[in-house]
């Protein structure tokens, strides 16, 4: 408007002096009065204006002599030297501060709801992604994250091959269209997602004060993106406070405006992005019902009242292939980008269960709804459908007996039309039915050369095999066999590690011996026990210590600590089983432990244990 009226009082101006006459001009900005205010306008100088344009608008029309050319030239200067004033500037230096930055700064810490989360938070379980409380999100179709250069350097491979992202969208960089203020990690983030064919879009931090920026952050965009192929929407992140957000409501919906004007001009879907309360108080204008919003609300739900196709949900996501924190986001529109496969199972592995009996366990699948058993005994020619699923485990209770009995798991999902599509099995395994493993297995040294073994008991097992190993680079070789739970190994070392395994097995009704499998060892060396019954007497000036007499036993070693800042070191040697400190300490407590040991010829045998230590401080 500005302009108008210098124009029009220019070429006002110049024709009055081209004809001697005296010219007033009214500067009136007529778009802007109400009715009110047009009538309070005196009508005597109104008159007087129209009858001077009037004049001079005849005198040109009868004047050859006017040099239009000169008037144009002047209104030409006159607009380049407005525009000059405000030119496009850099950015560089600018910081962004919003609720989510400080002084350019990603600050998630400063926003996170709550710590406590559902253990699959924000996961894919039974048919639907499920929020912080483990609720469905109603709607949603797929999960995403969106990164910029405060994400690091991302793995994008181990990201897709291990984590249930399925889209990303990349911030390309920030402000007017300055190769200064693109985004650091823009061509490494886009080029890895172009490569291994992940989904993606984009997003620019905007700091526009007018259209004129708004169009430059267009070009901006425009700039980065040619050439590479855009799965999701181009988004302007409207969230500044110190710069576009001091900005008129009407002047903020001028300049999405005109970036989605220019964005969808270049035949790119697009959108806004902002968080809750900008949606709710800043982007009011009827014209950004027309542009897919993007809604950040850290919360377990949406609460934005209108239509929105992404919710940001958290920055406190955790992704494989990215380091610290990211945020997450899910998608509403189904823009056809979707995985159409699913990954094979992870960590399959079949152990005996009992009598016809094998259990399978494998990984939970990203996005699995359920998984398909397949099996193949000994002698088939293929895998046959055995059952499905909705767990990452399954016992067969019909495997053949003395056979080796052989799995495949697929997984698979329900896609939007209700159909199951079943993903690959690169790997099988195979076991036979027995008894399970032997589980809450012990060892603990008991003695002169003495290792007592205890286990829980196995359903169906008629007895245990006991393997044992001697040291680190022996092998496990058999040891006795027996029908309880506890077993003492009487010629145990008592200088090196002893290893254990215990095999349970059943009887058959050919009267086989079938054994089952171990899963884990343990191990002890045969020395003594730790003392019990440890007490701690202050007395005058001293302090006495006691302990229960310990088979096997020829002595015991007294350690001491004095105060909680020292370390135990050497005080005392008995045999019997009480001592008496006569240089405790009045001012601190002092600590003790108790080291039984028994002789080896020479050589002083001491256990490596102490459980306990008791404390006093003498009178």
């Amino acid at each position: 408007m500005k302009i108008r009226w210098i124009k029009f009082m220019s070429l006002a101006l110049m024709a009055g002096m081209l004809i001697n006459q005296t010219v007033s001009v009214c500067a009136i900005e007529t778009e802007e009065l109400t009715s009110v205010e047009a009538e309070s306008i005196e009508t005597e100088s109104i008159e007087t204006e129209s009858v001077e344009t009037e004049s001079v608008e005849a005198e040109s029309l009868e004047t050859e002599d006017i040099e239009t050319t000169s008037i144009q030239e002047t209104e030409t200067e006159m607009v380049l030297e407005s525009e000059s004033e405000n030119e496009i500037q850099s950015q560089e230096g600018y910081s962004e501060n919003s609720w989510r930055y400080e002084n350019g700064v990603w600050v998630p810490e400063n926003y996170q709801v709550r710590s406590s989360l559902y253990e699959n938070a924000w996961g894919y379980e039974n048919g639907y992604y499920v929020n912080s409380n483990g609720d469905a999100i109603d709607g949603a179709v797929s999960k995403g994250i969106d990164v910029s250069t405060f994400n690091g350097k991302i793995d994008w491979e181990k990201l897709q091959n291990e984590s249930d992202i399925d889209y990303a969208i990349i911030r390309c960089g920030y402000g007017n269209d300055f190769v200064e203020q693109d985004d650091a990690r823009w061509s490494y983030n886009v080029s890895e997602c172009s490569r291994l064919g992940i989904p993606f879009g984009v997003y620019i931090y905007s700091y526009a004060m007018d259209t004129k920026e708004a169009l430059s952050e267009a070009e901006h965009v425009l700039r980065l993106i040619e050439g590479y192929d855009l799965t999701l929407p181009i988004y302007l992140d409207l969230e500044d406070e110190k710069y576009t957000g001091t900005l008129s409501n009407r002047e903020i919906a001028d300049i999405a405006e005109t970036f989605c004007t220019r964005i969808q001009q270049a035949g790119y879907d697009v959108g806004v992005y902002a968080n809750l309360y900008w949606f709710r108080e800043k982007l009011t204008d009827a014209r950004f019902g027309q542009w897919e919003k993007w809604v950040a609300q850290y919360n377990y739900q949406c609460d934005y009242e209108g239509s929105y196709g992404m919710w940001q949900c958290t920055s406190s996501g955790k992704v494989v292939g990215i380091e610290g924190n990211v945020d997450l986001n899910f998608d509403f529109l189904n823009r056809g980008y979707k995985k159409v496969s699913i990954k094979p199972v992870r960590n399959l592995e079949a152990q005996p269960a009992g009598l016809s009996k094998i259990t399978l366990r494998w990984s939970q699948v990203a996005g699995a709804d359920g998984y398909i058993i397949y099996r193949k005994i000994d002698g088939e020619e293929r895998f046959t459908y055995r059952y499905i699923v909705n767990k990452n485990n399954f016992t067969d209770t019909t495997a053949a007996e003395g056979k080796f009995n052989y799995y495949r798991v697929y997984p698979y999902y329900i896609n939007d039309m209700g159909e199951r599509i079943v993903g690959q099995s690169d790997v099988y395994v195979y076991a036979k039915p027995g008894v399970m493993p032997v589980e809450h297995l012990a060892a603990q040294a008991s003695g002169r050369k003495r290792v007592s073994l205890v286990w829980q008991a196995v359903q169906g097992a008629d007895g245990y095999i006991i393997y044992r190993q001697v040291g680190s680079s022996g092998k496990f070789s058999y040891l006795y066999i027996k029908s309880g739970t506890t077993y003492i190994d009487n010629k145990a070392s008592d200088t090196e590690y002893n290893f254990y395994r215990i095999y349970p097995y059943y009887i058959n009704e050919l009267g086989e011996r079938v054994v089952g499998g171990s899963t884990r060892y343990v191990y002890a060396k045969g020395i003594l026990p730790p003392v019990t019954g440890l007490k701690a007497k202050s007395g005058s000036g001293s302090v006495t210590v006691s302990w229960n007499k310990l088979s096997g036993a020829d002595g015991y070693i007294i350690y001491r600590q004095i105060g909680s800042n020292s370390k135990f070191s050497y005080r005392y040697m008995v045999s019997g089983t009480s001592f008496t400190d006569t240089t405790a300490s009045k001012e601190e407590y002092n600590f003790y432990r108790i080291y039984p040991y028994y002789m080896d010829g020479e050589n002083r045998i001491t256990t490596t244990q102490s459980v306990a230590y008791v404390y006093g401080r003498a009178r």
